[in-house]
């Protein structure tokens, strides 16, 4: 038996599919790598997976706990610092992805609301221009910086005193 057909053999067993007219070369290489899968695969079998604690939250998994997760209401005060809408009393925003799907809100500006944390997390990310002016020797220079468009002041959670007062318990 030659060593070609030795290559075959060992391919066949592994469970290897090839065409029959494979170089010799490719072949090894072939057999090689799914050796050395094997091998991968029975040492992450004798591999001893740790023990998971069972107070360790796990991401989630499922579009309705990614979609609950995103509507999670915080307690907050939003007040533009853009010059253009500090006049405004109220503004839309809409945020989405995937796994949360299409979330839209109008957020009244200057008073306590109720927001998805995820909307909030949108209205953080908001970014403006403003200029910066300094004095130089050579005169005074104006530099463009990028400021938060919007302050979001997270308030705590309502006791239950006060969720009684307000009647919502």
């Amino acid at each position: 038996m030659t060593d070609r057909e030795k290559l075959f053999q060992e391919a066949e067993t592994l469970g290897l599919e090839f065409k029959k007219n494979i170089s010799t070369a490719d072949l090894t290489e072939l057999v090689n790598e799914a050796k050395e899968e094997k091998a991968i695969a029975a040492k992450a079998d004798s591999y001893e997976k740790p023990v998971v604690d069972e107070t360790v939250k796990k991401p989630a998994k499922s579009k309705a706990a990614s979609r609950r997760a995103a509507n999670l209401l915080k307690r907050c005060i939003v007040t533009p610092l853009e010059p253009s809408k500090q006049e405004l009393q109220a503004e839309f925003f809409s945020v989405g992805s995937g796994q949360t799907g299409f979330i839209k809100r109008a957020v009244v500006f200057k008073e306590e609301r109720l927001i998805p944390i995820s909307i909030i997390r949108h209205i953080k990310s908001k970014r403006m221009s403003a200029t910066k002016s300094r004095n130089t020797p050579k005169g005074i220079v104006h530099d463009t910086i990028s400021v938060p468009a919007y302050n979001v002041e997270i308030l705590p959670d309502l006791t239950e005193s006060e969720l009684k007062e307000r009647g919502i318990i």
